[in-house]
């Protein structure tokens, strides 16, 4: 499969704004990227997968919203992880009573109500909700699809983030829900019999893997001495540069 975007590590005791441009600029890179995937028809939602937690799904989801919405898009990152919920905490709207995917496809709460602004311009988290004992059973495929034909009329751009595949059923899922994969890969401590395995259970589903995002990439030095240090751009969210790859 196709590396889509090659991204650098990031640690915030060794944060600069050059190694911050060069962490989006992988994104923006995927970004482009995209539109050679689906030249006929513009790409419109993905869900981002992986073989097992802490490979950096979550924080790939964040970044990838962040330079679809330099754009101007509208964005909605949808939290799929039921499990192990994190993007509510990493976009600081971690309040426990807020209302999320679990009160849209349990409750019939309508989709205007479980969607929440970010701190990111054009950017919007459906995050998990309440935490159920059997998420996969909420997983149906017709309340997904009324789910994931409403969020793509809504948004213009749709990022449903996966508990990992080793986690159970709930990634495969989505996967064949949304239909476009993204697979993400941890360069440092990902294993390649999980990886393989990973992707031989996704492509059961008949989803559409489309290529990797390899994670905690060295041998970035280029960007530097390219673009220098572009003392204009925007700083990350603190959030995004406090933590680590998370799930």
């Amino acid at each position: 499969m196709p590396i889509l975007a090659r991204v650098p590590s990031i640690a915030r005791r060794r944060l600069s704004r050059s190694r911050e441009q060069r962490f989006l600029e992988a994104f923006r890179v995927l970004r482009t990227n995209f539109a050679f995937l689906s030249p006929q028809v513009p790409l419109s939602s993905v869900v981002l997968a992986s073989a097992s937690p802490a490979e950096g799904k979550s924080t790939s989801a964040i970044a990838l919203a962040r330079v679809m919405a330099e754009q101007g898009r509208r964005v909605l990152v949808i939290e799929g992880d039921l499990r192990r919920p994190a993007l509510g905490r990493l976009y600081e709207v971690g309040d426990p009573a807020l209302k999320g995917l679990t009160h849209y496809l349990a409750l019939g709460w309508r989709f205007e109500e479980v969607v929440h602004e970010t701190s990111v311009r054009n950017v919007f988290l459906m995050p998990a909700g309440a935490v159920p004992p059997n998420p996969s059973t909420l997983l149906r495929p017709e309340a997904l699809k009324h789910l994931l034909t409403e969020a793509s009329e809504w948004a213009d751009f749709v990022i449903v983030d996966s508990p990992p595949l080793s986690a159970g059923a709930d990634a495969t899922i989505l996967a064949h829900a949304v239909g476009t994969v993204i697979f993400v890969v941890n360069h440092r401590r990902g294993s390649r019999a999980k990886v393989s395995a990973a992707i031989r259970q996704l492509r059961q589903t008949e989803a559409n893997i489309a290529g990797l995002i390899v994670n905690e990439m060295t041998g970035s030095e280029d960007y530097d001495r390219y673009y220098g240090d572009p003392s204009a751009a925007d700083p990350l969210p603190e959030s995004l540069t406090a933590t680590r790859p998370a799930e």
